[in-house]
């Protein structure tokens, strides 16, 4: 796969989440067990592939991850439209521990 995750992962040279999925799992269960505004909450978030597609579809979510590195590159899923050079900065204010509020582009 050549998803924007994958892609600045490896040029930031960043550990990509080994466990993730493709999209089409969360999106079939999204879809079948919650509404457009419904809350949709993932325990075990790593890349966050539920998120994104959860935003996609127009459902508020959260998740959880264990991991604070793995937690800050989710991000990634979040920031296409940004150049390298924005997100690496952004990843590293995360990584300090400051909160952010990421625009779609």
């Amino acid at each position: 796969s050549n998803s924007h995750y994958l892609r600045i992962c490896k040029e930031l040279g960043k550990a990509r989440h080994p466990a993730r999925f493709p999209p089409e799992l969360p999106e079939f269960f999204i879809k079948f067990l919650t509404e457009p505004g419904d809350l949709v909450i993932d325990i075990f978030s790593g890349s966050n592939t539920t998120g994104a597609v959860a935003e996609k579809l127009g459902r508020h979510w959260k998740g959880m991850e264990l991991s604070r590195e793995y937690a800050v590159l989710s991000a990634i899923r979040f920031m296409e439209g940004y150049r390298k050079e924005e997100i690496q900065t952004l990843l590293q204010k995360m990584e300090q521990g400051e909160h952010l509020i990421i625009q779609k582009r």
